[in-house]
C-alpha cells in the first residue's frame, strides 16, 4: 500500500509540473517578440475593437481577449444599447464572431434596435412603419449589412451559468467565437437553490471571468448599479455602486460606468442654474461619460461618447452632428 501511495504521488507530482511553465521559457518568447516588433501588433490583433477611439485607445488596444469587462449604470441610461454597438462593431469591423447572451430582452426587440442604429430610423417610426421612402431604402440597406455580420442572439427568460457556459463553447465549436456579451449580469442564475443572493452574484461574476479565460475571448457584461449614486450630489456612480456583490468589482480587470447628466438635470432647470454665466456650457442632451473606474492593466479616466437614443446609437462624441438626425448614416459606414 506504502509503495503504491508513493507511485501515486511521483505520477501527480509530474502531473502538476507539466501544469507550469518555467519563467526562463516565458521570458523566451517575450524577448522573441521584442526583437521582432511584435508584441504590440499581436497584442493588437487579438484585442477586439469597441468600435470607439478614445475607449480602445484607454484600453489599449480595445477588449482584451480573457478579460472581464463590466458596463454599469442606472436603469434607462443606454447599458443595452451601448453593448448592442460594441457587438455590432466587433462583427463589422473585425468580422468577430459574437454571442449575444439577453436575459432581460427579447431577440426581436434586439434586433429592432440594431436595425435602427444600422439604418439610423428613429426606433419608433420603425415599428410603426411611419419611415418615408428614403428611410427604408436605407432599412433596406441596413438588412443586407446586418444579414452578413456573425452576430448570434440567444434570449433565454432564465439562464444558468452552466447553460451559458455550454452555449458558448457550442458557439465556439461550430463557429468560432470572439466576443461574449450578457445583459445582465444580475438576471442570471447559479443554478443553485441553497445560496443567499450576493453568494450566487459571486459565483456568477467569477464564472464569467473563468469563461472569459478558458474560451479566450472578451466577456462584457452588463450591471446594475445601487440607488446610492442617486442620493450623491453629482450623481456620479462609484465601485462601492455595484449592486449586490464586491466581487464583480474584484473579479472585473474592466469595470466602465455610464453617466448621463441630462438624466438627472433637465434643460428649464439648467437655464435657471446657468443664467447669467457669460461661460455657460450647452445643454448636455445626449452627452455620454464613460467612466473607466478599473482597469487591471491600464489606465482609467472618462471619455465621452453622444448617445442618440432614438436610433439606439453611441458615437465618438467628435463625429458631426447632423441637422436631421433621422436622416443620417454611419460616417465612414463599411
Amino acid at each position: 500500500l506504502g509503495q503504491a501511495e508513493t507511485l501515486i504521488a511521483a505520477v501527480r507530482q509530474g502531473e502538476s509540473l507539466r501544469d507550469f511553465q518555467h519563467i526562463r521559457d516565458l521570458l523566451s518568447g517575450y524577448l522573441e517578440q521584442l526583437e521582432s516588433g511584435t508584441s504590440s501588433d499581436a497584442a493588437q490583433s487579438r484585442a477586439i475593437t469597441s468600435g470607439y477611439a478614445d475607449l480602445d485607445t484607454m484600453l489599449a488596444p480595445g477588449l482584451k481577449r480573457g478579460d472581464l469587462i463590466i458596463v454599469a449604470a442606472r436603469p434607462s441610461l443606454g447599458k443595452t444599447s451601448l453593448v448592442l454597438n460594441f457587438a455590432r462593431n466587433a462583427a463589422l469591423r473585425h468580422n468577430a464572431t459574437v454571442g449575444f447572451f439577453s436575459v432581460e430582452m427579447a431577440a426581436d426587440q434586439l434586433v429592432q434596435r440594431t436595425v435602427a442604429m444600422e439604418a439610423g430610423v428613429d426606433s419608433t417610426r420603425l415599428v410603426l412603419g411611419t419611415y418615408s421612402d428614403r428611410e427604408e431604402a436605407r432599412i433596406m440597406q441596413a438588412l443586407g449589412v446586418l444579414s452578413e455580420l456573425p452576430l448570434y442572439f440567444d434570449d433565454a427568460a432564465t439562464l444558468t451559468v452552466a447553460e451559458m457556459r455550454a452555449k458558448a463553447r457550442r458557439l465556439q465549436l461550430e463557429r468560432g467565437l470572439d466576443l461574449i456579451v450578457v445583459d445582465y449580469l444580475q438576471l442570471m442564475s447559479s443554478g443553485s437553490h441553497n445560496e443567499n443572493r450576493v453568494q450566487e452574484v459571486s459565483y456568477i461574476s467569477r464564472s464569467l471571468k473563468q469563461l472569459a479565460r478558458d474560451l479566450d475571448v472578451p466577456v462584457v457584461a452588463c450591471s446594475q448599479l445601487s440607488r446610492a449614486s442617486e442620493h450623491r450630489a453629482n450623481n456620479i456612480p462609484m465601485l462601492s455602486d455595484l449592486r449586490e456583490s464586491g466581487s464583480i468589482e474584484q473579479d472585473a480587470d474592466v469595470v466602465m460606468f455610464i453617466y448621463r447628466e441630462d438624466k438627472y438635470v433637465s434643460r428649464e432647470q439648467w437655464d435657471r442654474d446657468h443664467s447669467g454665466d457669460e461661460r455657460r456650457r450647452e445643454y448636455p442632451a445626449g452627452i455620454t461619460q464613460l467612466i473607466v473606474a478599473k482597469h487591471r492593466n491600464g489606465a482609467t479616466g472618462t471619455i465621452h461618447l453622444r448617445f442618440r437614443e432614438k436610433i439606439a446609437r453611441f458615437e465618438d462624441l467628435l463625429m458631426r452632428e447632423p441637422e436631421q438626425p433621422e436622416e443620417t448614416e454611419w460616417e465612414g459606414q463599411e
